[in-house]
């Protein structure tokens, strides 16, 4: 008796999207495909093992990525609501040859400092009637704007979609190894798939692997000097790897391109108030704001930027329109921490800085933050805790550790400030301020010499 053939499709989402899947669904029935649905196909009862029955009999599993589906990520990898983490887990165990998984978009929500492709992925926005039309002509179905239309692709260009899709998914519910390794198998198809370099190089920014990142990235650019998006995270890698000025060409490169890319307007915003270029840095956030006005992370950054030139009333209303729009922000908490602190609001402040913790406990900028405005307090030993927690998270931080040195100075704890002032300039030797810092300590311990000697590496 022959094996039948699988054609069954399963739809996968976060349940806060329902009505909008019901419109994928019901589109792609229209368009002649068999489609697995939970509200039509769930029976009360165990729908686990219902769930793991349907997706084993599917040929295609759709997981629909939204922002809602983003927000489902905590701390850990996978998706936080069961159904979807259940579906998910089983679909990544299924065989590659007889089994695609199929990233679809309801709407634009990237994640992070680093785009993954969404060449693997299928946008549902903003013209559904054409995103569906694509989706279910490679799935198997029909155009409803053209009959004619047929799935042109060879069988190693469907492998080849069929891997990327199972590493996109995987991304974006941060199992960044496993989709690392998907990547290669990719490559040994088609060493110039410059999706596949592209993509490698995201999941390496999300790994913190950014040399290796920069790398894929540049093949990707060698491949398609005209990838604005390759530019574009070329830029963020740069970025952290702290080459601000190679960062900021590589931006000026993806807005010669795309001109209309709000995120590489504020990201290149950023870029320059780290150069201290704070004026142009403003003219960019503007130059984003008005592309799209709901963009919390122009506003809190043009926050950021204000406070630093003196403009702090102005800074806080930047803050405060951040966190309307995304009240869940903990970088415009901390922001407006900084900025109420700059206004002598210091209790305010730590109230702000303490709220950025409670949505991020991992987030060392804001432990410092804390720490700086316990020490406008007078709260030195809290102060000191609140470095050392900075200091844990992310040991490269030269300003918690000069920071942390001056809270040991206050302290009368001099011989372990100067060797915190000294960690701060191994990782930074022209900072001024850990030069003035270990001079007043170097001159608290009596060492008259070399404290004059670093006050005059401050000037």
């Amino acid at each position: 008796m022959s094996e039948v053939k699988k054609d069954q499709v399963f739809i996968s989402y976060a349940h806060e999207d329902l009505e909008t899947v019901k419109n994928v669904v019901l589109g792609l029935k229209k368009r002649k495909l068999n489609v697995w649905f939970d509200k039509e196909h769930l029976a009360p009862g165990r729908w686990k093992k219902q769930i793991i029955k349907a997706i084993t009999r599917s040929r295609y599993f759709v997981i629909c990525i939204s922002k809602a589906a983003l927000r489902k990520t905590g701390e850990k990898p996978g998706f936080q609501d069961d159904e979807l983490q259940t579906a998910y887990e089983i679909a990544q165990d299924q065989p590659d040859q007889e089994f695609t998984i199929v990233p679809v978009r309801l709407e634009d929500c990237e994640r992070g400092d680093f785009r993954i492709s969404s060449f693997q992925m299928y946008d549902m926005f903003p013209r559904i009637e054409e995103g569906l039309d694509k989706l279910a002509v490679h799935l198997g179905g029909v155009s409803l704007s053209d009959a004619m239309v047929q799935d042109e692709r060879t069988e190693d260009e469907k492998i080849i979609e069929s891997l990327l899709g199972k590493a996109s998914s995987a991304f974006y519910a941060k199992y960044f190894e496993k989709a690392l390794t998907i990547f290669n198998p990719v490559l040994e198809l088609d060493l110039n798939n410059i999706d596949a370099w592209y993509n490698k190089g995201a999941t390496l920014g999300k790994l913190g692997r950014f040399k290796e990142a920069l790398t894929a990235y540049e093949k990707a650019l060698e491949l398609n000097p005209k990838y604005s998006d390759a530019w574009y995270n070329k830029g963020a890698t740069l970025n952290s790897l702290g080459r601000s000025e190679e960062a900021l060409m590589a931006y000026e490169k993806a807005l010669e391109l795309n001109p209309e890319d709000s995120l590489a307007w504020t990201n290149k915003g950023a870029t320059l108030h780290s150069l201290g270029r704070g004026e142009e840095a403003l003219m960019a956030y503007e130059k984003a704001l008005g592309l799209n006005p709901e963009d919390s992370l122009a506003w809190t950054n043009k926050g950021a930027t204000l406070n630093s030139l003196g403009r702090s009333e102005e800074a806080l209303a930047a803050h405060e329109k951040a966190l309307e729009l995304n009240p869940e922000d903990s970088l415009a908490w901390t922001n407006k921490g900084v900025t109420l602190n700059s206004l002598g609001r210091s209790e305010e402040a730590l109230a702000a800085h303490e709220k950025a913790l409670e949505l991020n406990p991992k987030y060392s900028a804001a432990w410092y933050n804390k720490g700086a405005t316990l020490d406008s307090l007078g709260h030195n030993e809290e102060a000191l805790t609140a470095y050392e927690k900075a200091l844990g998270l992310n040991p490269e931080d030269s300003l918690a550790w000069t920071n942390k040195g001056a809270t040991l100075h206050s302290l009368g704890r001099f011989k372990e400030a100067l060797t915190a002032h000294e960690k701060a300039l191994e990782l930074n030797p022209k900072y001024s301020n850990a030069w003035t810092n270990k001079g007043a300590t170097l001159d608290s311990l009596g060492h008259n010499e070399e404290a004059l000697t670093a006050h005059e590496k401050a000037l």
